[in-house]
C-alpha cells in the first residue's frame, strides 16, 4: 500500500515524452494545466493537488528544433523546479 501511495503520488513533467509517456503511475499534467518555465504557474499548480505530492519527476524538454528556436526558454524549463526543489528542502537527485 505504502508504495502504490508514493508512486500514485508523484508528480511527472513532461509525461508526454519519450519516456514519460511509458511510465503508468503518478500525477501527469498537461503543459495546458502547468507552465513549467514560470514558478507561480507551479505553485498555483502544486495548491490544486492538496498536498499529496510524494516527489516531483521532471522529464520535460523542448524538441531540438524549439531548443535552437528558442534558447531562452529552453534554459528556464529545468532550473525553476530545481530551485524551487530547494526552497521546499526537497532532495535533488545527485546530491
Amino acid at each position: 500500500y505504502f508504495m502504490s501511495f508514493l508512486f500514485d503520488n508523484v508528480l511527472i513533467f513532461g509525461s508526454n515524452g519519450m519516456i514519460g509517456k511509458n511510465l503508468d503511475y503518478g500525477i501527469r499534467p498537461l503543459s495546458s494545466d502547468v507552465d513549467i518555465t514560470s514558478l507561480k504557474s507551479i505553485e498555483n499548480y502544486l495548491r490544486t493537488l492538496d498536498n499529496r505530492v510524494s516527489c516531483i519527476v521532471n522529464l520535460a524538454a523542448l524538441n531540438l528544433r524549439d531548443s535552437e528556436n528558442n534558447i531562452e526558454k529552453s534554459i528556464n524549463v529545468n532550473p525553476i523546479l530545481y530551485i524551487e526543489g530547494h526552497k521546499y528542502n526537497s532532495q535533488q537527485i545527485g546530491e
